[in-house]
């Protein structure tokens, strides 16, 4: 396929050069298989390179073998970001499972920056298999990937495929309290700067998360939930209608009270229905014409 590589395997080398797409993906499958400690940054190469292949099948094989190298593939982190825009939604999902099994402690702040702006793209993917790929990723490379795109991954506990709220639930489990500290400093800070926009983001995110957010979130808009001014109360707890009930202390759903049937006057009945009271006034009358 006119790749430049050196691999010595002769073998593979030639399978990874044919013009069938079977044998290509067989050989970038080998390379996966390879135990990290044997892998030598010629082969990271060459999977990259697997990374542009006009077969989706072996790009696809190619991200996921990067993903299993460790260490060797980190200087191609940009790459596996790159392939996060790939047109094929499986390549997608590998190229972001891949990026998962990268560490943040390895990558340095320019790859980290990268790596996590292309993922968070990810999370609005238009497949849900590239999705549920990239909030998997979030939860792998941990704490500092969940805090730094808090409110992108808050709402993916909401998003319209099932899949993708489960995985989010399952990403954000471990990191749920690091993830509403980082969401109410981020209103916090926006609040103090006056920024609305902002503010009503981290507000929101806090919100979708639910029952989990609202006693922090209650602390954190206390002042505002107090205030007089209906203005303030209402832009405290405007953008966090998930947690209002908790918030606010307002009953959930109210039945509607039953009415207390009002038993008419019996001067008020038909003449049918009031049979003493008819009774009466027949006996009055008698006892006037007597």
């Amino acid at each position: 396929m006119g790749y430049e590589f050196e691999v010595q395997d002769e073998l593979l080398a030639q399978q990874l050069d044919s013009p069938d797409h079977a044998a290509r993906e067989k050989a970038v499958k080998h390379l996966g298989r390879l135990a990290p400690s044997t892998v030598a940054a010629a082969e990271a190469k060459v999977l990259t390179q697997c990374l542009k292949d006009v077969h989706p099948a072996v790009r696809k094989q190619a991200a996921r073998a990067l993903g299993k190298m460790g260490e060797v593939a980190l200087p191609h982190a940009a790459a596996l970001a790159e392939a996060l825009e790939d047109s094929d939604a499986g390549v997608r999902a590998a190229a972001a499972g891949a990026i998962g099994w990268l560490t943040d402690r390895l990558l340095d702040e320019e790859q980290w920056s990268t790596v996590l702006g292309a993922l968070a793209k990810c999370l609005e993917d238009r497949h849900p298999r590239a999705r549920v790929a990239a909030v998997g990723a979030f939860g792998h490379l941990g704490r500092r990937a969940v805090c730094g795109r808090a409110q992108a991954l808050a709402a993916c506990l909401h998003d319209a495929d099932l899949h993708v709220r489960v995985a989010a639930a399952g990403a954000l489990a471990g990191h749920l309290e690091a993830l509403v500290s980082a969401l109410v400093g981020q209103l916090l800070a926006a609040k103090e700067k006056a920024a609305t926009a902002a503010a009503a983001a981290a507000a929101r995110a806090l919100g979708q998360l639910g029952e989990a957010a609202a006693p922090h979130l209650k602390e954190a808009l206390q002042k505002d939930l107090a205030s007089r001014d209906a203005g303030a109360r209402s832009s405290a707890a405007g953008d966090s209608a998930l947690c209002l009930p908790r918030l606010l202390g307002t009953p959930k759903a109210r039945s509607t009270p039953k009415t207390k049937k009002v038993e008419e006057p019996s001067f008020c009945l038909p003449p049918n229905k009031g049979g003493r009271v008819e009774s009466l006034e027949t006996e009055r009358l008698r006892a006037a014409h007597a």
